[in-house]
């Protein structure tokens, strides 16, 4: 379950968010922001009454309430980009939003969700490593942000693609948060970041 002081900093990251919403000229952003806002507040109440007991749902619950305050963190750095705000505003917003973030990432145990092997028996070494090496790949995926997720498979489907041409693909985000995105996603090894030319590209990782 969620301790007392997350719920503490839950209630002023919404407060704060429905002020920027309310404070936002730009009607598209207002709606995005309305809808995972929306989303958040949802997962939130579904992680926070849910049993420790049913693993499964509990560990999927807190990684998507993860991916929709990413989602939210990238509407602000939009909002900011488009000057659509109160500065002031938005950086209390952003504050609270990652603070927020932190003590959930904090507060809520990462729940192991393996079965172990009856006692006396051990999985081959060989069947071990290709089957943690798979779990490791897939984790990685899984830990994707939605903004994340886009670029990787933009990526993948381009097999070689360059900075510029992925900023203006995902012109709704910051050229900063793209970057940061790249970044995050080559730090990850899902990525592979190359020099030619005085122009950067990027692949996909064997494998991915």
């Amino acid at each position: 379950m969620l301790k007392e002081e997350t719920v503490s900093k839950f209630v002023s990251f919404v407060i704060h968010l429905s002020r920027l919403i309310v404070g936002t000229s730009d009607d598209f952003l207002v709606k995005k922001l309305q809808s995972n806002l929306a989303k958040t507040i949802s997962l939130y109440t579904g992680l926070a009454g849910n049993s420790t007991q049913n693993v499964a749902q509990y560990t999927d619950l807190k990684k998507e309430l993860l991916y929709a305050l990413d989602s939210l963190l990238d509407i602000l750095d939009y909002i900011g980009h488009m000057k659509a705000a109160n500065p002031l505003s938005l950086r209390i917003s952003k504050f609270a939003t990652l603070r927020f973030k932190l003590l959930v990432v904090k507060t809520v145990s990462n729940l192991n969700t393996e079965k172990e092997l009856p006692r006396g028996r051990k999985q081959p070494a060989d069947v071990l490593s290709v089957r943690t090496s798979a779990r490791k790949s897939s984790q990685k995926r899984k830990e994707l942000n939605p903004s994340q997720e886009k670029i990787f498979n933009y990526i993948r489907n381009t097999k070689d693609a360059r900075t510029k041409e992925i900023i203006d693909e995902f012109s709704l985000l910051s050229e900063r948060t793209v970057k940061r995105n790249l970044k995050e996603l080559v730090g990850q090894g899902l990525l592979r970041k190359r020099s030619e030319n005085k122009a950067v590209y990027y692949s996909t990782t064997n494998g991915n």
